[in-house]
């Protein structure tokens, strides 16, 4: 991604200790780069540059239960994450 295009308030798949995982911005860092919040953990990340982070994340309606997921679709670049 670009700078440009990360947005405060989004989530985002972002690798994070080795692993994918999905990021809600919360704010911009003044040291740059963002604070976000990783949302299986509850814990405060920092994301120094936006080539950390993947594709935003959607809302996916969840027609079997009253909960909804987030859902994102893995791109042909992840390859190189590596795990």
């Amino acid at each position: 991604m670009k700078k440009n295009e990360v947005k405060i308030g989004g989530e985002y798949v972002a690798k994070v200790s080795g692993d994918k995982v999905i990021v809600k911005i919360d704010s911009e860092s003044r040291f740059g780069g963002w604070n976000a919040t990783n949302t299986y953990t509850g814990r405060s990340v920092r994301i120094k540059t936006a080539a950390r982070l993947s594709k935003p994340t959607v809302f996916v309606h969840n027609p079997d239960g009253e909960f909804g997921r987030r859902k994102y679709v893995p791109l042909a670049d992840e390859s190189d994450w590596g795990s």
